[in-house]
């Protein structure tokens, strides 16, 4: 009974906390691109400004 204990081999791949931070990365890069081009779509049709310069 007193023999060496070997330790679980190490698992291969992403852990769930950078799997996580990749998921938010990603989720975060697709909010912004979407605020952009809603920003830049709402100037472009909607802007009393915009449509006084021309």
């Amino acid at each position: 009974m007193n023999t060496w204990v070997e330790a679980p081999p190490r698992r291969k791949g992403l852990g769930c906390f950078a799997r996580g931070c990749l998921i938010l990365l990603v989720f975060a890069i697709v909010l912004s691109i979407a605020c952009f081009a809603g920003v830049y779509w709402g100037f472009q049709r909607h802007s009393a400004i915009v449509h006084g310069i021309y």
